[in-house]
């Protein structure tokens, strides 16, 4: 396993756990819902990694790229592995978002703290 997808793994439990209790309850887990599921590519100067929520609430990584995604994110390597670990947000500008629907626009502005972006 790679560095940056030894990291990324770790974050998929907790935010399960808050996906899960979001779908369970009735007014939120509605308009969560709506933003379901959710596919994003997040490219390294070093790999590649595909993470995916679906209608359930189950998030899972994998390697490599997905063509159907509703966004990816481009940085260093040291830059993202950084930011998980220590909380370290990179500077504007030294990271590249690419949205792809508009759920995606808004599921990043939701989550993109818990990769420390």
């Amino acid at each position: 396993m790679s560095c940056i997808e030894g990291l990324v793994r770790e974050r998929p439990a907790h935010g399960e756990v808050r996906l899960k209790q979001a779908l369970g309850t009735f007014l939120i887990g509605g308009m969560v819902r709506g933003y379901l599921p959710q596919t994003w590519t997040i490219m390294t100067d070093a790999e590649a990694l595909t993470v995916r929520a679906d209608t359930q609430g189950n998030i899972r990584v994998s390697k490599g790229t997905s063509e159907a995604r509703d966004g990816e994110v481009r940085i260093a390597h040291d830059l993202l592995a950084n930011g998980i670990k220590g909380g370290q947000r990179p500077p504007p500008g030294s990271y590249r978002v690419t949205f792809y629907s508009q759920k995606g626009k808004a599921a990043f502005e939701y989550l993109r703290s818990s990769f420390g972006l």
